[in-house]
Parts: structure tokens; sequence; C-alpha cells
């Protein structure tokens, strides 16, 4: 399973279709405790990166991001 981050910006959709395309399955999520658990993240891009860390830190999805990277979880960010 592929987590998709959902920090309410970013192409999440056009993210989780190329994925599902290649025959994957995804969980478009922005709950903390399905990214600390997750094994693969995906952080979509945004055209703005300052408004979308601010989202992102006020979420503390950062803090999840982190935590799941100490347990070995691998992230694409685009």
């Amino acid at each position: 399973m592929i987590t998709i981050i959902n920090y309410e910006m970013g192409n999440l959709f056009s993210v989780e279709n190329a994925f599902k395309y290649l025959g994957y399955k995804t969980l478009i999520t922005d709950d903390s405790n399905e990214i600390e658990s997750s094994k693969i993240i995906v952080l979509p891009g945004v055209g703005s990166f300052h408004k979308a860390m601010k989202i992102i830190k006020s979420k503390k999805i950062d803090i999840s991001i982190k935590e799941s990277l100490k347990k070995g979880s691998k992230i694409l960010g685009i």
C-alpha cells in the first residue's frame, strides 16, 4: 500500500491515478497513525511550498513523516 499524504493541497488524484494505473493500492490520508505506520509515503507536489509547509506543520504531518522515516519507511516527494 502506498500512502499519499493529504495536506489539502497538491495533485493528490493525479498521483493516485498514476499508482493505480501501475497496479498499486493507495491510501490518501492526513491521519498521523496511518502515515507513521506506512512503508511507502508520497508527498504530492504543490506550487506554493511556503503555504504547503504551514499546513503540514499545523496538522503535525511533519512529525508523522519523521516518525515513519525512523522506522525505515521510504518517501517520495514530488
